[in-house]
């Protein structure tokens, strides 16, 4: 992902997740274990969110690969995208809430959606307990078309 214009496209997919009630958190903790860890701890059971941590924001940012992950036809690496993880929270408090994987799944899908609106792309294979990639889209349209970013954010702007 580019420094600026990939910043901001990923900037509309959080405000969208936002607005829909998703708590959803940009370069957060140094990795997922850190992140669920302090979610869990935060939240109340069963709260969906959407993150990326430090690690995958540094891969993405400074140029580096990452190696795509299970099911997507390939195992190459692919340059310019984020993991995105995503779930419902859980903790020890209550063990008995847990998130079931058909609204995992529908969660995941949602997230695709809110990306596609925010102008990026994304690969998943539907399986609830895979990330989602994003990446952005290639901006085919002339210089004086609104860009995806200033269309979310158009869209996410209160009334």
């Amino acid at each position: 992902m580019s420094q600026d214009t990939d910043k901001a496209l990923l900037n509309g997919l959080f405000a969208l997740l936002r607005k829909a009630g998703v708590t959803a958190r940009q370069d957060f903790k140094c990795c997922s274990s850190c992140a669920g860890y302090a979610l869990a701890t935060e939240l109340a059971p069963l709260t969906p969110v959407v993150f990326y941590h430090r690690q995958d924001a540094q891969r993405a940012f400074d140029g580096q690969y990452f190696r795509v992950d299970k099911g997507y036809g390939h195992d190459t690496p692919e340059p310019g995208g984020i993991y995105l993880r995503f779930g419902y929270t859980t903790n020890a408090a209550y063990p008995d809430a847990n998130e079931s994987p058909e609204a995992k799944r529908a969660l995941g899908k949602f997230v695709c959606e809110c990306a596609a609106k925010a102008g990026l792309i994304t690969k998943w294979n539907g399986d609830p307990d895979d990330c989602v990639w994003v990446q952005a889209v290639e901006d085919p349209r002339p210089d004086d078309e609104p860009t995806p970013a200033t269309i979310a954010a158009i869209a996410i702007s209160p009334a």
